[in-house]
């Protein structure tokens, strides 16, 4: 006969052993989830690292892979700022791909200004922005509507081929927080991020269109952009200042020339390095007044484009672009 008691303590053994294996499981589930959360969160969908996480319900744009000219958010030949903005008239450019997978702007004329205006869902319309008025706009927070491009981190990556401009001259330019950069001054204002031929790098303040202040140069890349894949990103976000009660704008500048995702670096590790940090205080720029603010006039409203900007390069291949609202209370690369 078998002994009740054995019996009894089997039957205890086996249910520790079922308490415990579920509670492993248990904290498996709560250590183990977030991390693998966190891990795809800290990519975007082109594998590139994000450096700020995207805004819960924040916008976001990223280039088609397949017909980036089929997204009505993406401008690529700038023709918000033509009469007729269904076409070039005369053609001026021509997207194609590249057997890389890669895109590139070839110019059809002598003219090699390329702007590369990208919209939020809002899109553009002028005849909805109700002021042009800097300190109105600052109190409102944006020029044409809420989802207007105002904390944002824009990436992507360029290999410069051919360019007729001195390299310490020439520049890639992202920048946001205003609108057309044309006839109407106080509409073209913005920050904006610069990557140098050289590989030096810089921020500049258009207080309007066209005023602008610039800070000093500093060391980016090592070498020069010339032929090799670089990436770049551009960061701006509005922080507060709890000592005087204001908001100043912080402007980061990052970059991975570690040769791009088909040239050596490693998507999912730590490529990216921040050259450039900048605060804007109120201490910057000194003609803000055209435009109804203070002379420096901090830029704290979002606008409705967002641009990536390069000059007298005649050609260059460019690929994962995006533009993501972020959080920026929370860094994933430290």
């Amino acid at each position: 006969m078998c002994n009740s008691n054995g019996l009894h303590f089997q039957k205890l053994t086996r249910m520790s052993l079922s308490s415990f294996v579920l509670s492993f499981l248990l904290i498996i589930t709560v250590l183990i989830i977030p991390l693998l959360q966190n891990a795809i969160a800290s990519e975007d969908i082109f594998g590139i690292e994000k450096i700020y996480p995207t805004k819960k319900g924040g916008e976001e744009w990223y280039i088609d892979k397949i017909n980036p000219l089929s997204d009505n958010r993406f401008d690529p030949y700038n023709l918000l700022a033509m009469e007729d903005r269904n076409s070039q008239d005369p053609p001026l450019f021509k997207m194609i791909r590249n057997k890389d997978n890669s895109w590139k702007m070839v110019p059809l004329t002598d003219y090699t200004s390329i702007r590369m205006n990208i919209l939020t869902n809002d899109g553009y319309d002028r005849n909805k922005i109700e002021t042009f008025d800097h300190s109105k706009l600052a109190e409102k927070g944006y020029m044409q509507s809420e989802r207007d491009w105002k904390n944002i981190e824009m990436t992507g990556y360029i290999k410069l081929n051919k360019f007729d401009i001195d390299k310490e001259n020439g520049e890639f330019q992202w920048y946001n927080r205003g609108g057309l950069h044309d006839n109407i001054e106080c509409e073209g204002v913005g920050y904006k991020g610069n990557l140098f031929f050289d590989g030096k790098t810089r921020f500049a303040k258009e207080q309007w269109h066209v005023s602008y202040d610039f800070v000093d140069k500093k060391d980016g890349s090592e070498n020069d952009l010339e032929g090799k894949w670089i990436g770049y990103k551009y960061i701006v976000y509005n922080i507060e200042d709890k000592k005087s009660d204001q908001i100043f704008v912080k402007m980061e500048n990052w970059i991975d020339d570690g040769g791009g995702r088909d040239s050596g670096s490693n998507l999912g590790q730590s490529n990216w390095k921040k050259v450039y940090e900048y605060i804007d205080n109120g201490d910057w720029g000194k003609k803000g007044k055209e435009c109804s603010g203070k002379k420096d006039q901090i830029i704290t409203w979002g606008g409705p484009i967002a641009t990536f900007r390069w000059d007298d390069a005649t050609d260059v291949d460019f690929k994962f672009l995006s533009v993501r609202e972020i959080d920026p209370l929370k860094d994933i690369i430290k």
